[in-house]
């Protein structure tokens, strides 16, 4: 009986001693995982570091690079992320860091190029807009110009629109409507600069070849300015023909009430007053010297 209690102590202390080595054991296991979970979270700051600095940096961050400059983003950032998670996954000591890190780093990467996708793919989008405009007015802007090279431009810019929206999926009611505004733009502008530039009967004929191209609203602005520029062109001449006949105010007056009427009288009658006044001013200028 003596002996058996001697065995029942023995296995009690290895018992207890076994206990406590996986106590220990768990103690252990525990710090280490403690241990790893810092180091992994360690090891996201410094992507977080990065990902601010890539990308969101004031200066040179890629929200910065618009337009041409945003198109080479998504490559820029895949090597720069894989370049800092390479030399980060380096400093991880354990394979339950490196393996946490790996599948942490995965999923980010993940993210940054998405956002750098969407990027690039938006502003590729607003360039080439922005170039498709611009090619639009300079082709608008030689066809004032060289209003002889009106159709050739338009034909030009016909053939631009119609590339570039089936290239962005439009349909073809779409890009015949915008055929159509642009055209009436370009003679919109073309007639204009005809008028600004004193060519009134020209642009009544450029009228007269290309109204069917034009919107609703572009005629009543051309045929408005037309009248106005016509008006302005026939008072400025009568004025001048009054004057040079040597005619009162109140006759010369008088006689363009019974030529003209409507906006034509209202500009000649306003052209032969201001005539009038300019001509009493030098008068007396000339009689104070």
């Amino acid at each position: 009986g003596r002996q058996f209690a001697m065995y029942s102590g023995a296995d009690a202390v290895a018992g207890a001693a076994a206990r406590f080595g996986r106590a220990a054991g768990q103690v252990a296991d525990e710090k280490q995982r403690e241990d790893d979970a810092s180091a992994v979270f360690a090891a996201r700051r410094q992507l977080d570091d990065w990902e601010r600095s890539a990308i969101f940096d004031p200066e040179k961050g890629a929200t910065n690079k618009l337009g041409q400059a945003a198109f080479g983003v998504p490559a820029d950032l895949e090597r720069g992320f894989d370049e800092v998670a390479g030399k980060v996954a380096e400093t991880l000591t354990t394979d339950r860091q490196r393996r946490a890190f790996d599948e942490l780093a995965t999923s980010r990467r993940a993210q940054v190029l998405d956002w750098a996708d969407k990027h690039a793919t938006r502003e590729r989008g607003v360039y080439e807009t922005g170039q498709f405009k611009a090619d639009l007015d300079s082709m608008a802007e030689r066809a004032v110009l060289f209003p002889d090279r009106a159709d050739a431009e338009l034909g030009l810019a016909r053939q631009r629109i119609i590339g570039f929206m089936r290239g962005k999926g439009r349909s073809t009611e779409e890009i015949q409507q915008a055929v159509k505004e642009n055209d009436s733009r370009v003679h919109s502008a073309v007639i204009t600069g005809m008028l600004n530039n004193g060519n009134g009967e020209a642009a009544q004929q450029y009228f007269e070849r290309n109204k069917t191209g034009m919107t609703a609203d572009a005629l009543v602005r051309a045929e408005r300015d037309m009248k106005e520029v016509n008006a302005r062109t026939r008072a400025q001449g009568f004025a001048d023909d009054v004057m040079g006949r040597g005619l009162s105010m109140a006759d010369a007056l008088k006689e363009a009430r019974d030529k003209f009427s409507g906006v034509d009288e209202q500009a000649v009658v306003s052209e032969v007053r201001q005539r009038f006044v300019e001509s009493e001013a030098a008068k007396a200028q000339e009689t104070k010297a």
